[in-house]
């Protein structure tokens, strides 16, 4: 027999292409393959979160933005899940992305993060992005990256003689991982047991490490003794301290 074939539904970010024929059927079990082309939807954005120093993405979820029109306004979108309900801010999932639920009209536009996760600082400078006129020209989504960098941490250790309680200078500390710090974008910053720092006490007797990785959100790290001042003993015993966001 004779049928018609209509489109009536395509998967999401994709045009319809409007077709519809009609095919003769004249072999009762066969298969008949009919090819359609569908266009992409162009205009989509998608917020990839981005460590500013390795450039890699961040694969966590939380970070929050919304995006801001020409003049610096707050734009609102329909939201998915609820059907007479707007949406102006937009959080990324576990892989570190979120893609905006509506497609954008041709023009400039701006991301504005408004919260971050642990261990980062929020990026305090809005990402500009357009889209294009020309939707031919135009890729499907267009990926605006946000760069954040980590927070740090330091600690002061504070050397002094257990006879008489005065400070000392002169001893000298190695800073040890006392774990395996990674960040979350999976760069290892420190494995357990690395020196990461040398620190030696000044006039007041106290030694301040470098910045140090947080790692996911906190790390812990020792100061252990490798000299000790003029006419004391060495002590070897690790002082732990732990770093946090």
């Amino acid at each position: 027999g004779r049928y018609r074939v209509t489109e009536s539904k395509v998967p999401a970010h994709y045009e319809t292409s409007g077709f519809s024929t009609e095919i003769d059927c004249t072999e009762n079990g066969k298969t008949y393959l009919i090819e359609v082309e569908n266009e992409p939807t162009k205009g989509f954005i998608q917020i990839v979160k981005t460590d500013a120093e390795t450039g890699n993405t961040v694969p966590l979820s939380g970070f929050k933005f919304q995006v801001l029109d020409s003049d610096g306004n707050t734009m609102s979108f329909a939201d998915p899940y609820d059907a007479n309900g707007t949406v102006d801010t937009f959080t990324t999932d576990d892989a570190g992305q979120v893609t905006i639920p509506q497609r954008l009209k041709s023009g400039k536009y701006a991301v504005k993060e408004i919260a971050t996760s642990a261990p980062y600082l929020l990026n305090s400078e809005t990402v500009g992005f357009e889209v294009s006129k020309d939707y031919k020209d135009a890729s499907p989504i267009t990926v605006v990256k946000v760069f954040d960098r980590q927070a740090m941490g330091q600690a002061t250790i504070t050397k002094s003689c257990a006879d008489d309680g005065k400070n000392l200078k002169d001893a000298e500390y190695d800073v040890v991982a006392q774990e395996d710090v990674v960040s979350p974008d999976g760069t290892v910053r420190a494995s357990k047991g690395q020196v990461v720092d040398h620190v030696t006490t000044g006039d007041d007797g106290t030694a301040t490490t470098k910045k140090l990785y947080l790692g996911s959100g906190s790390a812990t790290y020792a100061f252990i003794e490798t000299k000790a001042p003029k006419g004391h003993v060495l002590d070897t015993t690790p002082v732990e301290f732990t770093l946090s966001y």
